[in-house]
């Protein structure tokens, strides 16, 4: 049985959007991995911002006596302990808004994100001069992150 002309464009048109169908699938499949990808090398990033930070002051004596002063009674500061503080202070909370900023963007995943959220609207707060730190630092920070801490922050007792 000869196909006329017609019966062929038919059967190419079936075949192209087989195709088409085919290639959205695999495009979705990589999109989704190549995600998975990005929020898993985004959390590695953070955590190790975090970790080095951490080490950081960690090792320097001068700093963890600043930190330690600086949660029990600010007040007790020199000026230039007072702004070692709030330079890492500062630190600390552009870290955490580029943590909201890369969770809000799908950048950085629901559970990861849950152990940030934790700490940024309690454990922060809970500790004298939290509050004040914040306020100090609130003005420079993106609205909607500000709007963010100021929605669930914890006040310390």
């Amino acid at each position: 049985m000869k196909l006329k002309l017609k019966q062929w464009a038919q059967i190419a048109e079936v075949i192209g959007a087989v195709a088409i169908v085919v290639s959205l699938i695999y495009v979705g499949s990589e999109l989704k991995h190549n995600t998975a990808a990005t929020q898993a090398a985004t959390f590695q990033q953070m955590v190790q911002l975090s970790a080095t930070s951490l080490i950081s002051i960690a090792s320097d004596a001068d700093l963890t006596e600043i930190m330690t002063r600086a949660v029990q009674d600010p007040d007790a500061l020199t000026d230039q302990e007072r702004f070692r503080w709030f330079l890492i202070n500062r630190a600390q909370w552009r870290g955490m808004e580029a943590a909201f900023f890369q969770h809000q963007h799908g950048v950085l995943g629901g559970s990861e994100w849950k152990s940030y959220a934790t700490m940024m609207c309690g454990e922060l707060f809970a500790v004298t001069g939290g509050q004040a730190g914040w306020d100090r630092h609130r003005s420079v920070l993106s609205p909607d992150f500000a709007s963010f801490i100021d929605g669930c922050a914890t006040p310390a007792p």
